[in-house]
């Protein structure tokens, strides 16, 4: 699988910290809702949430990442639902694919992950957004889809 390394993708999340995430290739129009795009192995990032980013100077945005550990092409709907902003974008995830994306709108969220007949849901406080990293990892396999959020958990001063 072709991931980038850790000190890589860190510094890649804090150029994209302070924005929205944007497509990754200039002059690309975003995916309709329903509509699958194939997405391949370079890491391409999504544009989850359109509003300006309302975070405090001292927050840091959550990070969402989508990651395929199956032999085949699938297609991946992601749903992320706040208070008044209910949108889905589904890829189409080629073999052992990761595609990122940045919440940089404080609210409470649910996000689910749909493959076929599999998915997993995730439940994000408003609290997710303060002085921490975090982030939330979808994982789609032959077996169905699986998620987990990770924090720093530091003392925010």
């Amino acid at each position: 699988m072709a991931r980038l390394p850790l000190p890589i993708a860190l510094a890649a999340l804090v150029l994209l910290a302070g924005c929205v995430a944007l497509d990754s290739t200039a002059g690309t129009t975003p995916v309709a809702a329903d509509t699958a795009s194939p997405v391949g192995p370079d890491e391409p990032t999504l544009d989850l949430v359109s509003d300006p980013s309302n975070l405090g100077q001292d927050e840091r945005p959550h990070d969402v990442r989508i990651e395929t550990e199956r032999a085949s092409t699938v297609n991946v709907t992601l749903g992320i639902v706040r208070d008044g902003y209910d949108t889905s974008r589904t890829v189409r995830l080629s073999p052992n694919t990761t595609v990122l994306g940045t919440l940089d709108y404080e609210a409470n969220y649910t996000l689910t992950v749909t493959a076929g007949e599999a998915s997993a849901t995730e439940t994000l406080p408003a609290s997710t957004f303060d002085c921490n990293s975090s982030g939330t990892t979808f994982t789609v396999t032959d077996d169905g889809v699986t998620v987990r959020t990770m924090s720093t958990m530091l003392a925010c001063q």
